[in-house]
């Protein structure tokens, strides 16, 4: 119960609550996309922010969280965050006064963001190739292989198929301009790419 109340006190609630809810958040996008749905904190989006500014005394602040999904990038400068107010706050702040308690606590929360932010991007590190959509996705020719439809039907403007290269398995944009009724199931044939709109002419097979 003590660790409660200290987990939803100050200092230690100003980077635990935070955390708690953009945890809570990637979870849910985990189990449903839903957070896919917001583009600031979609993990499917690249996150385009340079965080290259110069700081007092000329330091740089780390770029390496920008390199994946901003959700994953805040959850973790929030948990690492909470974890060092929690040690400051149980060995350096508890035997300080009132009157010089609240102005060192929030000293320490700034200290503490600002330095998870380069441990985050340590930790970090590792996943980055994982987003570099450049470096992990390959461009595949698509034409002349075969698909399965996966939408309940394939019209001019809307269809998708998937393709199975390996034991991969892509999804793909696809359209018909045939008269042929093309449905859920069906084995189609990738004929051409679309430059425009990006999709693929197929022809049932």
């Amino acid at each position: 119960m003590d660790f409660l109340l200290g987990f939803f006190s100050f200092p230690l609630a100003v980077t635990a609550i935070p955390f708690l809810f953009l945890f809570s958040l990637m979870l849910i996008s985990v189990l449903t996309g839903f957070v896919d749905d917001i583009p600031f904190l979609s993990t499917d989006t690249d996150v385009e922010i340079e965080v290259d500014a110069e700081v007092p005394g000329g330091t740089l602040l780390p770029v390496g969280i920008t390199k994946v999904p901003l959700i994953i990038s805040l959850t973790t400068v929030s948990f690492v965050a909470t974890i060092l107010v929690y040690y400051i706050d149980t060995f350096i702040l508890s035997d300080m006064s009132s009157a010089v308690f609240y102005g060192a606590a929030s000293g320490s929360i700034l200290a503490s963001l600002f330095v998870s932010l380069y441990i985050a991007a340590f930790l970090l590190k590792p996943l980055q190739p994982l987003f570099d959509h450049e470096k992990s996705f390959a461009a595949i020719n698509y034409v002349g292989m075969n698909a399965v439809v996966r939408s309940n039907s394939v019209n001019q403007t809307f269809g998708e198929a998937v393709v199975t290269k390996g034991s991969l398995e892509n999804q793909l944009d696809i359209y018909s301009d045939s008269d042929t009724p093309i449905s859920y199931g069906d084995e189609v044939l990738i004929v051409s790419l679309n430059p425009e709109n990006q999709r693929y002419l197929v022809i049932k097979k």
